[in-house]
């Protein structure tokens, strides 16, 4: 009875268990169905999503492209006007050509020359005649003013064209000074000196003893720009106490900034008088520069003063713009301000300047293409010609061959004295700024050390100073010592 009971139970139980697991075994199956449902509406979601965002960015790329599109046609009928604005410039350029071939230049000049001028230089013909201070009343003006032209044009513009110095922009490199200011600048041992030479990078500074109490200061360097800034610094060290080389530093920065501010007024003093109002300080810092810079002894801001004007002039004469044209000369030669050495092309120089200050398109053409043969530009065309009128005028650079042969025959007997136990050969180089001397020996008596080259160079340098002749501008000497001795190893019979 007890074992009927017990398998009645665990049929029972059984009977129940599988019911539950059943039940559970449905609920996981709906749960895994459910599942599986909510991934397909997922995946089916994420599909439209990505959909849509293809179709957003397909539109936003056809905007793009339209709008490029829309561009494109912009600037092609900008260049088509461009192209007819140059066909009608090239047609009009040729009939000022013809006129002017098929017509005598002096009938040209005498029928609208005259009053072109007058408005371009913004005179009265009263005064005009006055400026030229000229008896001869009836020749025209103009005519006047191109003959006299390096003596009127300077007075007209309020200018010194040839010699812009004479205002007093450029301290000489050479001065006098007292007794108690010499032993200022040369220092215990001459400690002082060499502070401003190796600050200020220049060749030498050579004091010379005039009597007792004063001695002549000489600046020596290739770089006008470093003789003005080490002038400065002078002045400063003379007006204080006390001087170390933290002052000397000090001084050398103040003078620096000193001369960069008195460029920029020069700069801004010649324009203005010319009525060309630049906003940049720089670029007016940059055009004072040119005071201080040199080509072949011509001063670089009387020849570009001097280009200005004669472009000015021969653009009247073909009925171009007078004010472009002297704004090309102004500037033809500017790359030359930011060129210490020499050794940059100033053309190249040039061109990135005016790029950076937005000149007009046909003043940078010809800042840098003015040293070209083949140019398509009526305005470099021009300045070229200003250019070799500035330099080949009488006074400018015509001379420059007389004075090189003095300076050179001057340096030489100078060389030939302080060495005439030794074989010397002298070249002078850089329109007489550079002069290098190649000593050579061959006999053992005659070897030097370098104490002995030392005060040869120095003996040099005074007597280039003190010569009337060879102290007119900084000359770098390069001194150069070569020993040669040949001998047999083994004795001839």
């Amino acid at each position: 009875m007890s074992a009927k009971l017990t398998l009645e139970s665990i049929a029972k139980t059984f009977a129940e268990t599988s019911i539950f697991a059943i039940l559970f075994l449905i609920i996981v199956i709906l749960n895994l169905g459910l599942l599986v449902f909510l991934a397909y509406q997922y995946r089916v979601y994420k599909k439209k999503q990505r959909a849509n965002l293809t179709k957003q960015t397909y539109n936003n790329d056809y905007g793009q492209i339209v709008n490029l599109k829309q561009q494109n046609a912009a600037k092609i009928k900008e260049l088509a006007n461009l192209k007819d604005q140059l066909s009608e410039l090239g047609q009009k350029f040729n009939t000022t050509l013809s006129e002017i071939i098929n017509k005598p230049l002096v009938n040209v000049i005498d029928e609208y020359l005259d009053e072109q001028f007058k408005q371009a230089a913004n005179f009265r013909e009263a005064e005009l005649n006055a400026v030229l201070d000229s008896n001869d009343q009836k020749t025209v003006f103009h005519k006047r003013l191109f003959n006299k032209f390096h003596f009127g044009v300077d007075k007209l513009a309020n200018i010194n064209v040839k010699n812009p110095l004479n205002l007093c922009w450029v301290d000489s490199a050479s001065f006098t000074v007292i007794e108690s200011d010499f032993r200022k600048l040369n220092g215990v041992g001459g400690i002082n000196k060499k502070l401003l030479i190796e600050k200020l990078r220049i060749e030498d500074i050579i004091f010379t003893n005039i009597d007792k109490k004063y001695y002549e200061v000489q600046i020596l360097s290739d770089s006008p720009v470093k003789v003005q800034k080490t002038v400065l610094t002078i002045r400063n060290i003379l007006i204080n106490d006390y001087v170390d080389n933290e002052k000397i530093e000090s001084y050398a920065r103040e003078a620096n900034g000193y001369f960069n501010d008195h460029c920029k007024l020069i700069g801004k003093q010649v324009l203005e008088r010319l009525n060309i109002f630049e906003i940049s300080p720089k670029l007016h810092k940059f055009f004072g520069l040119l005071a201080f810079r040199y080509s072949f002894g011509q001063n670089v801001l009387s020849h570009c003063l001097e280009t200005g004007f004669l472009t000015a002039y021969l653009a009247l004469l073909v009925n171009f713009k007078s004010d472009v044209a002297l704004k090309c000369g102004l500037y033809h030669d500017i790359g030359k301000a930011d060129d210490e050495n020499g050794k940059k092309n100033h053309t190249v120089t040039g061109a990135k300047i005016g790029d950076e200050f937005y000149f007009e398109n046909d003043v940078k053409y010809t800042i840098a293409n003015h040293h070209n043969k083949n140019v398509d530009n009526v305005y470099c065309r021009l300045t070229q010609i200003g250019d070799k009128l500035s330099a080949g005028r009488l006074g400018a650079r015509s001379d420059s061959s007389v004075l090189f042969n003095q300076l050179k025959q001057e340096l030489k007997q100078i060389v030939e004295e302080t060495l005439a136990q030794f074989k010397t050969t002298i070249l002078l180089g850089q329109s007489g700024r550079r002069l290098v001397i190649w000593l050579e020996t061959n006999q053992h008596n005659n070897i030097i050390d370098n104490q002995q080259l030392t005060d040869l160079a120095t003996t040099i340098k005074s007597k280039i100073v003190q010569n009337n002749i060879t102290n007119r501008f900084p000359i770098k000497v390069v001194l150069r010592y070569n020993f040669e001795h040949s001998f047999d190893t083994k004795d001839k019979n």
